[in-house]
This record gives C-alpha cells, structure tokens and sequence, in this order.
C-alpha cells in the first residue's frame, strides 16, 4: 500500500502569514499557486494526499502541523529570499531526512535547469531561527525552497517552467510512496536546535521564516 503524503504551502493565506517580499513576488501566493498545481496531478495517479486548505487556501503553521501527523510523508513548498546572486533549489530539514530533501531538489533542478544551491541540502539549524517547527514536529517534514525568490532569472525560469516543476515534485512524491523501501534514514541522530539571539531588523526586505 503507497504512502500517504501531506503537502503545505508555506506561510498562509487565511489569515495571511506573509512570506518573502522579493522582485514584485509574495511567497505565500507563490507557495500556495505551486501546491495546487502539484496536487491533482500526485491524486491523478492514485495517491492520498493531504494539504493545509481548500483549493486556493493555505493555513497557519501550527495549523498544518496539526494537519499532517496522521500522514507519512511531509513536504512543505517555499521560496528563499537570499542574495540577488544566489540560484537554485535546495531543502531543510533534519539529517534523517537529508536523502529525500537531496531528491526533492534535484528533481527541481532538473526541470528547471537551476544549479542545486548549497548542493541541495541544509540542516534547519542553519535556519535564521535555529530550527523549524515543520521539520521537528509533526511528521518531522522537509522545506522544499523551490528556487531564489531574490533572483529574477530564477524567477523568470521557474515561472516559465512551473508546469514543468509541479510534475517532477509529483513524480518524486509517487517514487517514494510507491518505493517499497524506506524513505527515511531514521537511524540518523537530530542534530539539536540552535538558539539564535534576535536582532533589530531595518532592511525592508527582511526575511520572514516559519520557525
């Protein structure tokens, strides 16, 4: 029997968590427009999946945490906000799930021809909050950062190609439901969380995560 999959858009429209704020783009609208064109296409081949809301809703955080824990597989959608030269996919999460993440990424990569960033992988420790709460709570889940949100040609492929990245996620998501082995290396310790000292911010375009 295929694994269950729980598939969130970050941040929320209802109420609105505003996400990044990078070239004319809101990451929450990003998210939200991607999760939705992923999901029949995953249902289209006959698998159960969950999201945090109706078509063209996305909910709070602890909302889908809450959400997700009946199911076995967790992926939420972002888009980074860092330099204007920083390109590509890459995942966060805990060290037992580093091999999905990788897979995640790559498959994004391959679709939209972006170089993997940070070689498609980062410990949420190196979040700016030290960890994040979709990757230890829960299902203990993957943040799936699409492409650089700051960068506009990433912006400029990934909105000629979004089709393109909706259906290789899918794809990934059916290869490890439907794999009859393991999908995560759960024998790999968590790394601990970090706590971060929280600074003043002045820039406009500050960074909002979901811890």
């Amino acid at each position: 029997m295929a694994r269950t999959i729980f598939l969130s858009a970050g941040h929320a429209t209802v109420p609105r968590v505003a996400g990044t704020r990078a070239n004319g783009f809101k990451e929450e609208e990003l998210t939200l427009e991607l999760r939705d064109l992923v999901v029949p296409k995953l249902r289209a081949y006959g698998l159960t999946v969950k999201t945090d809301g109706a078509h063209g809703i996305s909910a709070t955080l602890s909302d889908a945490i809450s959400i997700g824990r009946k199911f076995d597989i967790h992926v939420e959608l972002h888009f980074n906000a860092g330099s204007k030269t920083s390109s590509g996919p890459f995942s966060l999460g805990t060290l037992s799930r580093k091999r999905f993440g990788v897979d995640l990424a790559k498959a994004v990569a391959k679709a939209t021809g972006l170089p993997l960033h940070h070689n498609g992988w980062n410990s949420d420790t190196l979040s700016q909050h030290g960890y994040l709460a979709f990757c230890r709570q829960g299902g203990r889940g993957v943040v799936l950062e699409v492409c650089q949100q700051s960068n506009m040609e990433d912006m400029r492929v990934y909105l000629e190609k979004k089709n393109e990245v909706a259906q290789a996620i899918a794809d990934m998501l059916r290869h490890y439901a439907e794999s009859p082995s393991r999908v995560y290396d759960d024998h790999l310790p968590d790394e601990p969380p970090v706590r971060r000292v929280k600074t003043k911010k002045t820039s406009a375009r500050k960074r909002v995560g979901r811890r």
